[in-house]
């Protein structure tokens, strides 16, 4: 299942489908809506009728084509697209563990990009290992609100609010809070608002999305931790964050040395 949410000018949905999904070709989609795979704000349609206001869009679309990036005897890395889950009951991890496969990490739904998955317990175990010891560098490209200047390395302190699927950011540490940290450099312009190259340092759900929010600066399309009114005046309906750079870094005893210093990227 793919899902987004849309705050922005009328506009068939059809058309809206397609605008969000450039990979999905007009026959699917009038496929879907003619076997009611198609739910908007929670209620099935098989009409291609005007979307109005603010509403939430679900396609239950089976993934079963995924682009790979990189891939050899022990890893496979692949480009996963806005709306597709990382988990869940169809998502990348259900469609690559019928071959047998473990995914390593996890991206936000509406976010696009690197994923790694292992192709044995093996490499499942060191790369989670290396992950949690932060030695596989993750890097994010997102466009956000506002003006920003030159980089940063932040810290802040979160704590998870499980119930409304949250990330509460604060400037000290408060009871049940962890340290984030989050590095960012200005790599470009667009308009009033900034393209950074964002370093995930540590990993927490949400960690990008809710840190930049956190400091004034929300990622454009993301109208949990945004402001969805702006989001609609400028027109994002998609999240604009994308993981798309990993860099490995593996000792000489490890069976994934020869991956030492590789970057992948997209």
């Amino acid at each position: 299942m793919r899902s987004f949410d849309y705050s922005g000018e009328e506009i068939r949905l059809s058309r809206l489908i397609a605008k969000t999904y450039p990979d999905l070709s007009y026959n699917r989609i009038q496929k879907l809506l003619r076997e009611r795979g198609v739910k908007v704000d929670g209620v099935r349609t098989s009409k291609d009728g005007l979307i109005r206001g603010s509403v939430h869009i679900e396609i239950y679309v089976a993934e079963t084509d995924f682009n790979a990036v990189y891939e050899d005897d022990n890893i496979i890395i692949i480009d996963k697209p806005r709306g597709v889950p990382s988990t869940g009951k169809i998502s990348v991890e259900s469609h690559f563990s019928k071959q047998g496969y473990f995914l390593c990490h996890r991206l936000d739904t509406n976010t696009r990009g690197l994923l790694v998955l292992a192709k044995n317990t093996k490499t499942e175990k060191l790369i989670e290992k290396s992950l949690r010891e932060r030695n596989i560098e993750k890097y994010y490209r997102a466009l956000v609100y506002g003006t920003l200047n030159g980089a940063e390395k932040l810290t802040a302190y979160a704590v998870k609010d499980s119930a409304g699927g949250y990330l509460k950011v604060y400037g000290e540490p408060v009871p049940g809070s962890v340290e984030i940290k989050t590095a960012y450099k200005v790599i470009g312009y667009e308009g009033d608002n900034t393209l950074l190259e964002v370093q995930l340092i540590t990993g927490r759900t949400h960690q990008i999305r809710a840190h930049l929010a956190f400091i004034g600066h929300f990622v454009l399309g993301d109208n949990k931790y945004g402001d969805e009114e702006i989001n609609k005046k400028l027109g994002f309906s998609k999240q604009q964050l994308t993981a798309d750079r990993i860099v490995f870094h593996f000792d000489k005893k490890s069976h994934l040395f020869y991956l030492d210093g590789k970057e992948i990227k997209l």
